[in-house]
């Protein structure tokens, strides 16, 4: 092929993702296959390569592309032209640690015989004029291009006076390895703006009851900083103040902004935090969740009903997607959780698990959404004795619905219904359209 377009392609195995979403107005004269396992579809268009067609796997930022980096091994070594299409975040969130952002090009340099990376403005245009395989397009997708990286460097001494230089500071406590749960205790006494998500093991200390309430005193402008301690958090916020202007000093120890400005620091010096002085706000008595009560048959009516039957202290692994943050939304105990939160992938999460409870004596329970299950199914066939895995099965990929994507990638048609499944194992039926309706009235 001596010249290549889009319009070339003939079959793409197209991933679920948000970020990749947009590319599909782009494949305007191939046949798209809807796929969960980024892994199986590159294959799969590694199959349609075989066969003579020209074929691409196309999937979203992270870890996704790391599933595909063994099918264009086997591409570059038995000569197949297979093409792997990654929609990416934007270039001032490269390096930052940004949720599900990792460095595409780095991860397929070596694998890939060409490696080419535009602008989503740039797709309907673009043409290479030569093309080696496997060929790694990697489509950086954003709202506005024009926004740079503004972050800078500070100390752990400078907190002080970043804190003192504002009247109202909001703490949001993420995770790190360790427990940031004495941390969170010692902020609590000095402010109520505190909010410390579920990975932090300090969640039901945290004065700011659950997302859409600190969604709503953002929106209402009751905090004019942010200090956020830990890696890159799960909150939405988090997404929201990457693009508004507001002051942040973050506290990460793997020296990453996780966002395009602000000040960035890595020594988390739990002394000097707690010794802070920090301006005191207040806020009025947290909203009740009796919207919940409207919605029994949604996802966080299950999991509030749950964590109500099971003791504090227990340890409990979160799923990505919805079900990390429905689980934080409605907790109002201690538990000691776990996920995968570094690049925010679905995969592997049964595995990993597996390997939490290989290592620990007490139970650990394991909550998964249906398609996180599905792409790591072949861990299951072994579980330890001290694992117990729920799969919430709300007919699939429920969570693009929150971000108003209501098309193919949803995936309604992959089910666990009809399979079986280890003793070890149950399945809960939740109703998709109750936990949408709940969340968007939560949000509103």
């Amino acid at each position: 092929m001596k010249k290549f377009k889009l319009e070339d392609i003939q079959k793409v195995y197209f991933c679920a993702g948000a970020r990749n979403h947009s590319l599909k107005s782009s494949f305007k004269n191939a046949q798209l296959f809807y796929e969960l396992d980024e892994r199986s579809a590159a294959y799969k268009a590694l199959g349609s390569c075989m066969a003579n067609e020209v074929a691409a796997v196309c999937v979203t930022s992270g870890t996704a592309l790391a599933q595909c980096l063994a099918a264009m091994i086997e591409a570059r070594y038995s000569e197949v032209p297979l093409i792997v299409i990654s929609g990416d975040r934007p270039k001032r969130l490269h390096g930052t640690g940004s949720a599900q952002t990792i460095d595409h090009m780095a991860a397929s340099s070596g694998i890939a015989a060409q490696q080419v990376e535009i602008l989503d403005t740039e797709l309907e245009s673009f043409e290479l004029d030569s093309v080696n395989f496997p060929l790694h397009l990697n489509v950086l997708v954003d709202k506005d291009h024009n926004t740079s990286n503004s972050n800078e460097l500070a100390s752990i001494d400078e907190l002080q006076e970043f804190v003192s230089s504002h009247s109202s500071t909001l703490f949001l406590v993420s995770h790190t390895r360790e427990s940031l749960r004495g941390m969170v205790q010692e902020l609590v006494k000095k402010t109520d703006y505190v909010f410390a998500e579920t990975l932090s093991w300090g969640k039901d200390l945290s004065v700011i009851a659950n997302e859409f309430e600190l969604m709503s005193l953002y929106k209402q402008g009751k905090f004019d900083s942010i200090v956020r301690i830990g890696h890159t958090p799960l909150s939405k916020l988090w997404r929201v103040v990457d693009t508004d202007d507001i002051d942040v000093f973050s506290i990460d120890p793997r020296g990453l902004s996780g966002l395009s400005h602000g000040k960035v620091c890595s020594d988390l010096d739990v002394n000097k935090i707690n010794a802070l002085d920090v301006p005191r706000c207040s806020l009025e008595p947290r909203p009740k969740l009796e919207i919940i009560q409207k919605y029994p048959k949604s996802q966080m009516s299950w999991l509030q009903s749950w964590q109500q039957k099971i003791s504090s202290n227990a340890h409990v692994y979160l799923g990505n997607s919805s079900v990390i943050r429905d689980f934080e939304a409605v907790q109002t105990k201690n538990f000691r959780t776990y996920g995968n939160r570094g690049a925010n992938g679905i995969d592997g999460q049964l595995s990993s698990a597996i390997g939490i409870a290989n290592s620990i004596d007490e139970k650990l329970y394991c909550i998964l959404g249906d398609l996180t299950f599905l792409y790591d199914i072949g861990a299951s066939f072994e579980l330890p004795d001290n694992l117990e895995v729920i799969v919430l099965d709300n007919n699939g990929g429920r969570i693009f619905e929150r971000v108003g994507i209501t098309d193919e990638i949803v995936l309604e048609n992959k089910n666990i219904g009809d399979l079986a499944l280890h003793e070890q194992i149950s399945v809960v039926h939740i109703c998709a359209e109750q936990t949408l309706a709940c969340f968007r009235e939560l949000m509103s």
